[in-house]
Protein backbone atom coordinates (compact mmCIF):
# COMPACT_ATOMS: atom_id res chain seq x y z
CA UNK A 1 0.00 0.00 0.00
CA UNK A 2 0.80 3.74 -0.70
CA UNK A 3 2.23 6.14 1.74
CA UNK A 4 -0.68 9.12 1.41
CA UNK A 5 -0.04 12.25 2.95
CA UNK A 6 -2.01 14.03 5.40
CA UNK A 7 -3.30 16.57 3.47
CA UNK A 8 -4.87 13.89 0.91
CA UNK A 9 -6.72 12.64 3.90
CA UNK A 10 -8.03 15.90 5.02
CA UNK A 11 -9.16 16.54 1.53
CA UNK A 12 -10.78 13.05 1.35
CA UNK A 13 -12.35 13.74 5.08
CA UNK A 14 -13.69 16.93 3.56
CA UNK A 15 -15.55 15.28 0.44
CA UNK A 16 -17.01 12.29 2.14
CA UNK A 17 -17.10 12.88 5.83
CA UNK A 18 -15.36 9.55 6.44
CA UNK A 19 -12.85 9.10 9.47
CA UNK A 20 -9.10 9.18 9.34
CA UNK A 21 -8.25 5.68 9.27
CA UNK A 22 -10.99 4.52 6.58
CA UNK A 23 -9.55 7.85 4.51
CA UNK A 24 -6.16 6.84 4.68
CA UNK A 25 -6.73 3.24 3.85
CA UNK A 26 -8.68 3.82 0.51
CA UNK A 27 -6.40 6.47 -0.15
CA UNK A 28 -3.60 3.51 0.26
CA UNK A 29 -5.51 1.12 -1.43
CA UNK A 30 -6.34 3.41 -4.89
CA UNK A 31 -2.63 4.56 -5.05
CA UNK A 32 -3.72 8.07 -3.80
CA UNK A 33 -6.13 8.94 -6.41
CA UNK A 34 -8.60 10.56 -4.55
CA UNK A 35 -11.37 10.26 -6.97
CA UNK A 36 -10.74 6.52 -6.40
CA UNK A 37 -10.84 6.63 -2.66
CA UNK A 38 -14.00 8.00 -2.71
CA UNK A 39 -15.70 5.15 -4.48
CA UNK A 40 -13.97 2.83 -2.73
CA UNK A 41 -15.14 4.71 0.46
CA UNK A 42 -19.11 4.76 -1.25
CA UNK A 43 -18.99 1.12 -1.87
CA UNK A 44 -18.09 0.28 1.32
CA UNK A 45 -20.34 2.49 3.14
CA UNK A 46 -23.47 0.98 0.66
CA UNK A 47 -21.90 -2.30 2.00
CA UNK A 48 -22.64 -1.31 5.50
CA UNK A 49 -25.75 0.08 5.13
CA UNK A 50 -27.49 -2.52 3.84
CA UNK A 51 -26.42 -4.77 6.28
CA UNK A 52 -27.69 -2.01 8.53
CA UNK A 53 -31.46 -2.07 7.39
CA UNK A 54 -32.67 -4.40 9.53
CA UNK A 55 -31.41 -3.62 12.88
CA UNK A 56 -33.96 -2.08 14.58
CA UNK A 57 -34.52 1.56 15.46
CA UNK A 58 -36.08 2.88 18.67
CA UNK A 59 -34.57 5.84 19.40
CA UNK A 60 -34.22 9.10 17.46
CA UNK A 61 -35.90 12.63 17.45
CA UNK A 62 -39.34 14.16 16.63
CA UNK A 63 -38.19 16.87 13.66
CA UNK A 64 -40.33 19.88 13.74
CA UNK A 65 -40.83 23.27 10.88
CA UNK A 66 -43.39 26.03 11.32
CA UNK A 67 -43.46 27.90 7.82
CA UNK A 68 -42.44 31.60 8.23
CA UNK A 69 -46.33 32.61 7.68
CA UNK A 70 -47.45 30.58 10.62
CA UNK A 71 -49.89 28.82 7.91
CA UNK A 72 -47.74 25.16 7.34
CA UNK A 73 -46.04 23.11 10.32
CA UNK A 74 -44.74 19.72 10.04
CA UNK A 75 -43.63 17.03 12.82
CA UNK A 76 -41.55 14.17 11.54
CA UNK A 77 -40.61 10.89 13.48
CA UNK A 78 -36.39 10.10 12.44
CA UNK A 79 -35.38 6.71 14.35
CA UNK A 80 -32.30 5.53 14.39
CA UNK A 81 -30.69 2.26 16.46
CA UNK A 82 -29.28 4.27 19.51
CA UNK A 83 -30.35 7.85 21.60
CA UNK A 84 -25.53 8.48 21.00
CA UNK A 85 -26.88 9.17 17.52
CA UNK A 86 -30.36 11.00 18.12
CA UNK A 87 -28.29 13.54 19.87
CA UNK A 88 -25.74 14.29 17.64
CA UNK A 89 -26.21 17.81 15.70
CA UNK A 90 -26.18 16.09 12.34
CA UNK A 91 -29.08 13.84 13.24
CA UNK A 92 -31.25 16.63 14.18
CA UNK A 93 -30.39 18.68 11.44
CA UNK A 94 -31.93 15.66 8.98
CA UNK A 95 -34.71 15.96 10.96
CA UNK A 96 -35.53 19.30 10.60
CA UNK A 97 -34.62 19.43 6.71
CA UNK A 98 -37.20 16.67 6.33
CA UNK A 99 -39.62 18.51 7.95
CA UNK A 100 -38.60 21.48 5.56
CA UNK A 101 -39.18 18.66 2.85
CA UNK A 102 -42.14 17.98 4.01
CA UNK A 103 -43.25 21.42 4.59
CA UNK A 104 -41.89 22.34 1.15
CA UNK A 105 -43.13 19.39 -1.17
CA UNK A 106 -46.26 18.14 0.95
CA UNK A 107 -45.89 14.37 0.19
CA UNK A 108 -49.25 12.22 0.45
CA UNK A 109 -46.88 8.97 1.66
CA UNK A 110 -43.43 7.97 3.10
CA UNK A 111 -43.27 5.19 0.32
CA UNK A 112 -44.51 3.64 -2.92
CA UNK A 113 -45.75 0.96 -0.98
CA UNK A 114 -47.83 3.45 1.42
CA UNK A 115 -49.66 5.68 -1.55
CA UNK A 116 -53.46 5.17 -1.07
CA UNK A 117 -54.73 2.33 -4.01
CA UNK A 118 -57.22 5.12 -4.79
CA UNK A 119 -54.94 8.07 -5.26
CA UNK A 120 -52.94 5.19 -7.61
CA UNK A 121 -56.08 4.56 -9.36
CA UNK A 122 -57.10 7.88 -9.79
CA UNK A 123 -53.83 9.00 -11.20
CA UNK A 124 -53.97 5.71 -13.99
CA UNK A 125 -57.46 7.25 -14.83
CA UNK A 126 -56.64 10.68 -15.23
CA UNK A 127 -53.82 9.48 -17.46
CA UNK A 128 -55.15 7.30 -19.45
CA UNK A 129 -57.84 9.87 -20.40
CA UNK A 130 -54.82 11.87 -21.87
CA UNK A 131 -54.05 8.67 -24.75
CA UNK A 132 -57.40 7.38 -25.14
CA UNK A 133 -57.03 7.78 -28.65
CA UNK A 134 -53.74 6.04 -28.60
CA UNK A 135 -52.91 2.27 -29.41
CA UNK A 136 -52.64 -0.02 -25.79
CA UNK A 137 -48.91 -0.29 -26.03
CA UNK A 138 -48.40 3.20 -26.26
CA UNK A 139 -51.13 3.84 -23.69
CA UNK A 140 -49.18 1.81 -21.43
CA UNK A 141 -46.01 3.25 -21.35
CA UNK A 142 -47.52 6.89 -21.14
CA UNK A 143 -49.31 5.72 -17.90
CA UNK A 144 -46.22 3.94 -16.46
CA UNK A 145 -44.02 7.20 -16.84
CA UNK A 146 -46.53 9.09 -15.68
CA UNK A 147 -47.02 7.50 -12.93
CA UNK A 148 -43.37 7.36 -12.40
CA UNK A 149 -44.01 10.96 -12.53
CA UNK A 150 -46.54 10.93 -9.76
CA UNK A 151 -44.45 8.70 -7.53
CA UNK A 152 -41.36 10.37 -7.82
CA UNK A 153 -43.08 13.95 -6.91
CA UNK A 154 -45.65 12.88 -4.19
CA UNK A 155 -43.87 10.12 -2.23
CA UNK A 156 -41.41 11.21 0.10
CA UNK A 157 -38.17 9.35 -0.64
CA UNK A 158 -38.45 9.34 -3.75
CA UNK A 159 -38.74 13.26 -4.07
CA UNK A 160 -36.01 15.28 -4.76
CA UNK A 161 -34.11 16.83 -1.70
CA UNK A 162 -35.01 20.68 -1.72
CA UNK A 163 -31.48 21.75 -0.63
CA UNK A 164 -29.60 19.69 -3.10
CA UNK A 165 -31.70 18.70 -6.34
CA UNK A 166 -29.43 16.03 -7.09
CA UNK A 167 -30.45 13.40 -4.20
CA UNK A 168 -33.53 12.46 -3.38
CA UNK A 169 -34.56 12.02 0.45
CA UNK A 170 -34.10 8.72 0.14
CA UNK A 171 -30.00 9.04 -0.66
CA UNK A 172 -29.99 11.88 2.14
CA UNK A 173 -30.63 9.26 4.84
CA UNK A 174 -28.53 6.47 2.76
CA UNK A 175 -25.70 8.92 3.27
CA UNK A 176 -26.39 10.05 7.00
CA UNK A 177 -26.56 6.10 7.85
CA UNK A 178 -23.26 5.96 6.12
CA UNK A 179 -21.65 8.19 8.21
CA UNK A 180 -23.28 7.84 11.29
CA UNK A 181 -23.18 4.24 11.13
CA UNK A 182 -26.54 3.29 12.10
CA UNK A 183 -29.76 2.33 10.74
CA UNK A 184 -31.89 5.74 10.44
CA UNK A 185 -35.60 5.73 8.77
CA UNK A 186 -38.39 7.89 8.96
CA UNK A 187 -41.41 6.57 10.69
CA UNK A 188 -44.24 8.81 10.39
CA UNK A 189 -44.94 12.75 9.60
CA UNK A 190 -47.88 14.79 9.65
CA UNK A 191 -48.22 18.04 8.20
CA UNK A 192 -50.51 20.53 8.82
CA UNK A 193 -52.13 23.40 6.86
CA UNK A 194 -54.23 26.22 7.61
CA UNK A 195 -57.61 26.63 5.23
CA UNK A 196 -56.40 23.04 3.61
Amino acid sequence: MAEVSSERIRELRERTKAGVMACKKALAEAGGDIDRAEQILQARGEATRVKKEGRATREGVIGSYVHSNNRIGVLVELLCETDFAARTDEFRECARNISMQIAAMDPIALDRASVPAEAVEREKATFLEEVRDQPAPARESHVAKKLDLFYRERVLLEQAFIKDSTKTVKTLLEELTNRIGENIQIGRFVRFQIGA
